[in-house]
C-alpha cells in the first residue's frame, strides 16, 4: 500500500510539472476587481474561470490581454463606465503587464524594486456607521477598520502576500463590513485578525502556496455551498495547476490544534470554451493525532481512503456549473452532498444542499446595468455528524454556506452604474431557517428522517433595501445604505417579532 502512494504522489508531481505555469500572488477575495471580472466575463470580452477564487493574478493578466488588445484596435465597443474600469484594471496589473497608465486606482502606498525582486506596503482605513430602530428600542453601532498589508517577490520563484485586520466595534448592530471574524478574541472593543500570510513558490509549472488564506470554491455569487468565506482563514498546503482546460487544486489545512482536526479537499475543473464550466470537487474534515497519508494525496478519492483506514469521517461531494444559454446571461447552479442514501431511504435522511441563479448583464438593452437572482436551499442535517468533532466548522462557523442547514435564501440584486464615480443598487431578500439550525446531528436523538422543511417554528427574515457608492478619487469612496427588515420568530420562538430600519454609511480611504 506504501508503494502504491509513493507512486501516486509521484505520478501527481509529475502531472501538475507538465501544466502552464501560473503567476505566483492570488488577488485577494475582498478584492474591488472581482465584480466587474464578472461582468467582462458576462458580456464575452474575457475568458477567466471565476468559480475557484482567489485566482491568480496571472490568469487575469493572460485573459485580459486580448480585451486590451482588441481595444487598441478599435474592435469593442465599450460605454465610458465599462472603459474606466478597463483603465482601472491596467492600473492594477500595470506591472505584470509591463505599462505605466495614470494613476486611477489604487497602487500600494510604498514599493521597492531591485531588478525582479519587490516589496510592497500599503494601508487602508475605514469606517462604517450604523442607525437601526426597531419596535422597542433605537441604537447605533460604528466600526473603525484598519487595513495592513504587504506582497512581494524573490526572483520569479517565491513570494509573500499578507493582511493583518484591526477594527474597534461599537454597539450590538450586524455591520456589513470586512470577512467574518468569528473566532477573533476581543479585546474591550478590539479585534485584530491576520487575513492572510502565505508563501507561495513557483517549481516549474507546480504552484504551491503555503500559509492562511481564506477560499471560495463554488459558482455562487451571494453564498457558496462547500468553501465561503463565513469561517475564519484557514492555515493550508496547496498545490494548483492547469492543463489543457482542466484545472486542478488540491489542499489540507490545519482546523483545530486542540480537536487535531483537518480539512483536505481536491477540486478538477474543466472549461469548455467561452460557454460553460463544470467542477467537481471532493472534501473530508477527520481528526487524527496526525494528518491522514491518503487524505494528503490529491489524486485518490477520499471516499476509497476511508474504507480503507476504516473510519468514520466526514466526506461531502460538490459539483458546480455555470453556463451562457443565452448571449449575456449566465446560469450558474451547485449541489453539496454531505448524505445520500442509496439504500434504506426511508429510515435514513438525505443531506443536500443546492443554489441556482442566475445574473444578466445590460438587461434588456440597458448598459452598466447588472441584474442577479439566486436562490439556495439547505436541508436539515447538513454539515454536521454523529461526531461532532468532524462537524464542518472552524472556530464554530460553518466553513459552508453560513446560510446553515434547515434554511432557505432568496435574493434579488439590480445594480446600475450612472457615472464611473457613481452607481446605486436595489435589493430584496428573503431567508427561512427552521429548528435544524441548531447543528445537532440527526443520529444524536433519532427523530423523524424526513421532516417538513424548514422544519419546527421557523425563523424568517424579508428586507428590501436600497444603496448608493460614490466614489470621487480612486482612494476615496462614500456608501449609503436603507432597509427595510421585517422579523418573524426571532430565535424560532413564536411570536417574538420585529420590523426594523436600517441606515449604514461608510467611508474608505485607501492612502
Amino acid at each position: 500500500m506504501a508503494r502504491i502512494q509513493i507512486f501516486n504522489l509521484l505520478l501527481c508531481f509529475f502531472w501538475t510539472t507538465t501544466s502552464t505555469s501560473q503567476s505566483l500572488l492570488y488577488l485577494p477575495l475582498d478584492h474591488w476587481a472581482y465584480p466587474y471580472l464578472d461582468r467582462f466575463v458576462g458580456l464575452d470580452l474575457i475568458q477567466l474561470d471565476l468559480e475557484v477564487r482567489p485566482i491568480p493574478r496571472g490568469e487575469i493578466v493572460e485573459a485580459l490581454r486580448p480585451l486590451l488588445g482588441s481595444i487598441e484596435r478599435g474592435e469593442v465597443n465599450l460605454s465610458d463606465v465599462d472603459h474606466w474600469y478597463v483603465d482601472k484594471l491596467m492600473v492594477e496589473f500595470q506591472r505584470e503587464l509591463e505599462i505605466h497608465p495614470k494613476k486611477i486606482a489604487d497602487r500600494p502606498l510604498l514599493e521597492f524594486e531591485d531588478g525582479d525582486r519587490y516589496f510592497t506596503l500599503d494601508t487602508r482605513l475605514a469606517g462604517i456607521l450604523l442607525h437601526q430602530r426597531n419596535s422597542d428600542s433605537t441604537f447605533t453601532s460604528r466600526v473603525s477598520l484598519l487595513d495592513l498589508s504587504s506582497y512581494g517577490e524573490l526572483g520569479e520563484r517565491f513570494a509573500y502576500d499578507e493582511e493583518i485586520t484591526v477594527s474597534v466595534r461599537k454597539g450590538e448592530g450586524d455591520l456589513e463590513v470586512g470577512f467574518s471574524d468569528v473566532g477573533v478574541t476581543p479585546w474591550k472593543d478590539v479585534r485584530a485578525s491576520i487575513e492572510r500570510a502565505y508563501f507561495a513558490i513557483d517549481l516549474s509549472r507546480f504552484h504551491l502556496q503555503i500559509g492562511r488564506d481564506r477560499k471560495w470554491w463554488g459558482s455562487g455569487r451571494f453564498g457558496t455551498l462547500l468553501l465561503s468565506t463565513n469561517a475564519p482563514p484557514i492555515d493550508l498546503i496547496q498545490f494548483s495547476t492547469n492543463i489543457w482546460r482542466f484545472r486542478a487544486s488540491a489542499f489540507t489545512a490545519l482546523i483545530s490544534p486542540e480537536n487535531e482536526s483537518y480539512l483536505s479537499n481536491h477540486r478538477l475543473s474543466l472549461s469548455l470554451g467561452r460557454k460553460t464550466t463544470i467542477g467537481l470537487t471532493e472534501a473530508v474534515l477527520y481528526h487524527r493525532r496526525l494528518p491522514e497519508l491518503g487524505y494528503l494525496n490529491p489524486i485518490i478519492p477520499y471516499y476509497a481512503t476511508q474504507r480503507n483506514v476504516n473510519r468514520d469521517d466526514n466526506i461531502f461531494w460538490h459539483v458546480n456549473f455555470s453556463t451562457f444559454p443565452v448571449k449575456r446571461i449566465k446560469v450558474y447552479g451547485e449541489l453539496l452532498i454531505d448524505d445520500f442514501q442509496y439504500a434504506d431511504r426511508d429510515s435514513f435522511p438525505d443531506k443536500l444542499g443546492g443554489i441556482l441563479g442566475f445574473q444578466w448583464f445590460d438587461p434588456l438593452g440597458f448598459r452598466d446595468t447588472d441584474l442577479s437572482g439566486e436562490v439556495g436551499r439547505i436541508q436539515k442535517w447538513v454539515y454536521t455528524q454523529r461526531d461532532t468533532l468532524n462537524s464542518y466548522l472552524h472556530e464554530d462557523a460553518i466553513i459552508g454556506d453560513g446560510l446553515g442547514p434547515d434554511a432557505e435564501r432568496i435574493l434579488l440584486l439590480i445594480t446600475h452604474r450612472w457615472t464611473k464615480t457613481l452607481s446605486s443598487s436595489i435589493e430584496g431578500v428573503s431567508i427561512r431557517r427552521g429548528e435544524g439550525r441548531d447543528l445537532v446531528p440527526w443520529e444524536k436523538d433519532r427523530p423523524p428522517p424526513h421532516p417538513p422543511f424548514p422544519s419546527g417554528i421557523v425563523e424568517s427574515r424579508r428586507s428590501v433595501g436600497m444603496g448608493l457608492d460614490y466614489e470621487p478619487s480612486w482612494w476615496l469612496r462614500f456608501s449609503l445604505l436603507g432597509r427595510i427588515v421585517a422579523l418573524r420568530n426571532i430565535g424560532n420562538v413564536e411570536g417574538d417579532d420585529s420590523n426594523d430600519l436600517q441606515v449604514q454609511t461608510g467611508v474608505e480611504i485607501d492612502f
